[in-house]
This record gives structure tokens, sequence and C-alpha cells, in this order.
């Protein structure tokens, strides 16, 4: 083999290598950008026609996957999928009900999960949530919620409340403070 030859495989080589690291690059940009911050979002609305509670929640399924696996459950979940594990919703509803209270003037609110479906980018899910029998007016309102905080320590949760048109409130909970409140 001549040198221009040896030259010519190398530059080969270096190019076949260098196109294959930008393959690579993209993918792990993507999965970094994923993980950059974690945070679920939840919007409780009071439907005074109705006495309830309607509680929207928004959370990353792989997220969810993580805490669940912390939590000792050995088999993928694949939540959202086709193959989706049978207790699944179970599991979603118990650790929502672990994680998660609302206190209305002074009384602990029964939560009860209604399901979930997948957001429109298969990332996350949205879960479905109501309190009933909630008596207006609501004067106090609390929250508490731990939701993944005990995976990642920069996880955060929204919640945005509205009462009434005039009565509106957000609570941002982390790690280090899982509780707040608001008076109207």
């Amino acid at each position: 083999m001549t040198k221009i030859e040896i030259k010519m495989k190398k530059l080969h080589h270096y190019i076949c290598a260098g196109f294959f690291l930008l393959l690579l690059v993209p993918c792990s940009l993507e999965a970094a950008w994923r993980h950059l911050f974690h945070v679920s979002t939840f919007d409780v609305n009071y439907k005074a026609s109705h006495k309830t509670l309607q509680i929207t929640g928004h959370i990353f399924i792989d997220d969810l996957e993580s805490a669940f696996q912390r939590r000792g459950v050995a088999r993928p979940l694949r939540i959202g999928t086709q193959r989706e594990d049978a207790q699944t919703n179970e599991l979603i509803a118990n650790y929502l009900k672990e994680t998660m209270t609302l206190v209305a003037n002074d009384q602990t609110l029964r939560i009860n999960y209604l399901g979930k479906e997948n957001s429109e980018d298969m990332a996350a899910i949205w879960v479905f949530m109501e309190v009933s029998n909630v008596t207006a007016p609501v004067k106090k309102f609390s929250v508490k919620n731990s939701l993944l905080t005990e995976v990642f320590e920069d996880q955060k949760n929204i919640i945005n409340l509205q009462i009434s048109d005039q009565q509106k409130g957000s609570f941002l909970l982390s790690r280090y403070q899982t509780e707040d409140s608001v008076v109207f």
C-alpha cells in the first residue's frame, strides 16, 4: 500500500468516525435536554355547580417510571404503551394519594383518581382526579405535593388553583418545600 492509499484510508476512517459522532450528538443532546429540569404541573379548578374540585396533572412518563423503580417495582410498567402493565393505574393512583394532599378550610379532601391519558408528544401523561362535595366558600386552601421529590433533587411541582374568577393561587413546590397555602 502506498503512502497516499494509507492517508486516504485514514481520512476515510476519520470521516466515518466523524459522521458516526454527528449521529450520536443529537441523540445525546435530546436525552440531556429532556432532563435539564424535572417538573410536573397540576391545575386545580373548583366547579361550584358540581361542588367539585377537578384536578388535571401533567407528569413525565420516564420520571414516573423512575419513581416506581425506586419504590421497588422491578418490572417496567411501560406507561402509555400498548404493553402497559395491568396494575399501572392502581400504582399511579396510590402514588398520587401518598404524595399529594389538598386541604380546604382546614378539612383534608379525599382525592379520587379518575384515570390518565397520553400527552400528544407521548413523553408525558395527563392524570385526572376529582374531589367531590366541596362546600363553598373556600377561604383557605393548602396543598402538599412531594411527587417525584424522592427521585429528583431538582423536582418542581407547580400547582395552579382557581376557586372562582377572583380567587386564584399558584404554588411552586420542591423537595425542600412540599407544602404551601393561600388565604382568600
